[in-house]
């Protein structure tokens, strides 16, 4: 329960922080924003979810670019680059950056199996990884 009460929080954070720098944003550079996402949406503007798609493809564009979360694919990719990874082992696939809390990165996994896989498997190589950018990380991974 207080895993996710965590999590929430977390993800709360990200939203506040998410609304703060569309805000922010000069009608201008929302324009332009939501032409980058509008180019990146595979349906019509008059298919079922095309709003919804857009919304979503709008904030993950300011997810990676405004709020550093591009940091997390990365970090991904170094830990596969630099461990051999073996058929169906997907749990780095499946992990989630949820929020950038102070010098804390919120990740989350699927399932308990995932998280006690992650544990055991990667999470060495995520941390010495997340202790080299700057500022400095820590990797805080909770069950979704």
């Amino acid at each position: 329960m207080q895993e996710q009460c965590a999590l929430a929080h977390a993800r709360a954070h990200t939203d506040a922080r998410l609304t703060q720098v569309l805000e922010a944003l000069a009608p201008e550079e929302r324009q332009v924003l939501d032409q980058r996402a509008h180019a990146l949406v595979s349906l019509r503007e008059h298919d079922v979810g095309y709003g919804l798609l857009l919304k979503v493809t709008r904030e993950n564009l300011l997810l990676q670019e405004s709020l550093g979360f591009a940091v997390w694919p990365s970090l991904v990719a170094q830990v596969r680059a630099g461990m051999e990874t073996t058929a169906g082992d997907d749990v780095l696939e499946a992990c989630r950056l949820e929020a950038i809390l102070d010098d804390v990165l919120v990740v989350s996994v699927p399932t308990a199996a995932a998280k006690a896989q992650l544990t055991a498997r990667y999470l060495r190589p995520l941390e010495a990884l997340v202790r080299t950018l700057e500022p400095p990380y820590r990797l805080r991974v909770f069950t979704r």
